[in-house]
């Protein structure tokens, strides 16, 4: 990408939101090129300055971050939305997945998994805290056994290497496929697992365990 990856944060905590700020000007390649404290503001502020990545605070008043990603998901150059909270729960990372974001990080990450999260998103991979992974698949455990569709061995492969986060490219080279083979099988498991996005996939294939195999 030529330039530096324009950053929009959005979050209503004024104290947090300076401290983002101020971690992303030391960012070598990253330049924030606004900031919004509403979903709201958000969607305005993209509208208006097109940045590359939207660091998307989930838990808001007002609109809050999922519908403020959904409604960016729909416009004609919507951004990579990278959902940021303080929770671990999975209600809100689902909500948050089938919006449109692309990925997940906890406020709490430092200004080093920040700037990879957001080299993932603009590279096309699906960012995710290490520590949320933790809490989502504590939580997940004491739910009542989640029902994976019987999926041929090839899908459960190829759903293991997107939920570890790999591109269409990794993913031929691994499975010595052609990427337009990979394609085709990406949306047909799409179909068998009754997700809407690559992002879904990934949340499923952590979800079933499937990412772990």
């Amino acid at each position: 990408m030529p330039g530096p990856i324009r950053v929009l944060l959005v979050d209503d905590d004024a104290v947090l939101l300076l401290q983002l700020r101020r971690r992303l000007d030391r960012m070598p390649g990253i330049r924030c090129v606004g900031v919004a404290d509403s979903g709201c503001a958000a969607i305005e502020k993209a509208r208006t300055l097109l940045p590359d990545v939207v660091l998307m605070d989930i838990r808001m008043p007002g609109m809050d971050g999922v519908t403020a990603t959904r409604t960016l998901m729909a416009e004609p150059r919507p951004p990579k939305v990278v959902a940021v909270t303080a929770l671990g729960d999975d209600d809100t990372f689902n909500a948050a997945v089938r919006a449109g974001a692309v990925g997940f990080i906890l406020k709490t990450a430092s200004a080093e998994e920040l700037s990879k999260a957001i080299h993932k998103a603009v590279a096309g991979y699906n960012p995710l805290d290490e520590r949320l992974i933790s809490l989502l698949l504590a939580s997940y455990q004491r739910q009542l056994r989640f029902e994976v569709p019987a999926l041929s061995p090839k899908q459960q492969e190829l759903l293991r290497h997107v939920g570890q986060g790999m591109r269409n490219s990794e993913i031929a080279e691994r499975m010595h496929l052609s990427e337009a083979t990979v394609r085709t099988y990406v949306s047909r498991l799409l179909q068998a697992t009754g997700c809407e996005s690559r992002a879904q996939l990934v949340a499923f294939a952590y979800r079933s365990g499937l990412a772990f195999d």
